[in-house]
């Protein structure tokens, strides 16, 4: 091995070293209809494969393509989804080859939920909820609320009649925030 042969593969170790690897990539099929489907694939496979996978989830053996979209651009077959630069994660289309397909034409099974109770989080009603919101909300008198409507402060910030206003102003009784300073 020559001495430019060394630092030729010293590049490439660098190019390695910078490119991200992915362990897989997620696909997600979209049909004409607005139906998907969602897998995941190793970046080496081909996307015969992944038809595949696409006819074994039909109710229907059909011919289809494969697409992505901006600009379209139809995907070879025998490539793979990296060669496809469909990593890490892709959204791919369908296209028939034929008569658009009846409506049910993706198995149920796949709509099925595995374990329905893990899926979905426990319900409450509405007036369980307001309820404990109305009980934790401290008790405010008319007064107070007819005062902070007015804008005059309310909930301990009331004043007593002789008490000076510290955020008027000296010069003609215009009011500003504390924390404003001249």
């Amino acid at each position: 091995m020559t001495v430019p042969d060394l630092y030729r593969n010293s590049g490439d170790l660098e190019k390695l070293k910078q490119k991200k690897l992915y362990s897989f990539t997620k696909l997600r099929i979209c049909f004409p209809d607005g139906c998907s489907l969602s897998a995941k694939f190793y970046p080496s496979e081909t996307l015969a494969v992944v038809k595949e996978v696409v006819l074994s989830s039909l109710r229907v053996s059909i011919d289809f393509d494969f697409y992505v979209v901006p600009p379209r651009r139809a995907l070879q077959i025998n490539k793979t989804l990296a060669e496809e630069q469909l990593v890490p994660a892709a959204k791919i289309h369908v296209s028939w080859n034929g008569p658009t397909p009846s409506v049910d034409y993706i198995n149920p099974e796949l709509f099925m939920l595995s374990n329905e109770e893990e899926e979905f989080p426990e319900g409450k009603n509405v007036s369980d909820v307001t309820n404990q919101a109305v009980e934790k909300a401290p008790k405010v008198s008319e007064e107070d609320m007819m005062r902070r409507m007015m804008g005059k402060g309310g909930l301990g910030c009331l004043k007593s009649s002789g008490e000076k206003d510290d955020s008027a102003d000296s010069q003609g009784g215009k009011k500003h925030p504390k924390w404003f300073k001249r």
